[in-house]
C-alpha cells in the first residue's frame, strides 16, 4: 500500500488496486444471494405463506402438482 500511494491519490489506489479485486467476490456474492431469495420464496409458496395463490411461483406449482406425482405411479 505504501508503495502504491507514493505519489500518487489515494483515491486513485481505490479505484486501480482495490476495487478490481473486489469485484469477483461481490458478484458470487450476488448471485448466491439471489438464488437465496428464490429458492426461499419456492419453500414459502409450497407451504401456502408466500406469494398470494393468482400469482405464478415455482413452490405454488409444486404443491399444486403433489396430487398428480400420486397418480403417475
Amino acid at each position: 500500500m505504501d508503495a502504491a500511494v507514493c505519489g500518487g491519490a489515494r483515491l486513485k489506489v481505490l479505484w486501480r488496486h482495490i476495487l478490481p479485486s473486489a469485484i469477483p467476490p461481490l458478484m458470487v456474492q450476488s448471485a448466491l444471494v439471489c438464488a437465496d431469495a428464490i429458492l426461499t420464496e419456492a419453500a414459502l409458496s409450497f407451504l401456502g405463506v408466500g406469494v398470494p395463490p393468482e400469482t405464478p411461483s415455482w413452490g405454488d406449482m409444486i404443491s399444486n402438482s403433489r396430487l398428480y406425482f400420486a397418480m403417475a405411479h
